[in-house]
């Protein structure tokens, strides 16, 4: 058992880009493969608060990197 969290994009490739945004950000999400913009990660079902607020952390900087890999590729 476990949480499933997920973030809608606006486009199919982010997706796949907040994945691999993800991982070097230190957490494992996967995109849903029916719909390419939901990025899917599964925390824990029991989980601290202190565990949540690093989550959220590292949320935050996956769409920041996000954001700069984007910026790289002349895309915003």
């Amino acid at each position: 058992l476990g949480l499933m969290m997920g973030i809608e994009f606006t486009d199919p490739q982010l997706g796949p880009l907040f994945t691999k945004a993800a991982f070097e950000a230190g957490f494992f999400s996967v995109y849903a493969a029916n719909d390419t913009r939901v990025a899917q990660f599964l925390p824990p079902l029991i989980i601290e608060d202190a565990m949540a607020v690093e989550l959220l952390e590292r949320v935050d900087a996956a769409l920041t990197l996000m954001t700069k890999m984007l910026q790289q590729r002349g895309q915003q």
